[in-house]
């Protein structure tokens, strides 16, 4: 979902929701130093869940989509394309 042509507080409230959710993921599992996740369904950008995680954190996503279409920011996130 392309969200940059939302408006201001949609996208705020978007931003909102996926925090909650990576806050209430982090609360269920013992969190420490360079952990490793698995980002099953990682989509196309880093809305997802290495926006919001530290660095030294190995994340591998996994998706349908192309590798040419995924374009994720953390420095850890390596991605297999693979039906989940």
């Amino acid at each position: 979902m392309n969200t940059d042509k939302l408006p201001s507080v949609i996208r705020k409230v978007l931003a909102y929701r996926r925090q909650s959710r990576i806050d209430f993921m982090l609360s269920k599992v013992v969190v420490a130093n360079n952990m490793k996740v698995i980002d099953i369904g990682c989509g196309v950008d880093s809305r997802s869940f290495d926006a919001y995680v530290p660095e030294n954190w190995e994340i591998t996503g996994v998706d349908i989509l192309p590798s040419e279409r995924v374009h994720h920011q953390h420095p850890s996130f390596s991605y297999i394309q693979q039906d989940a």
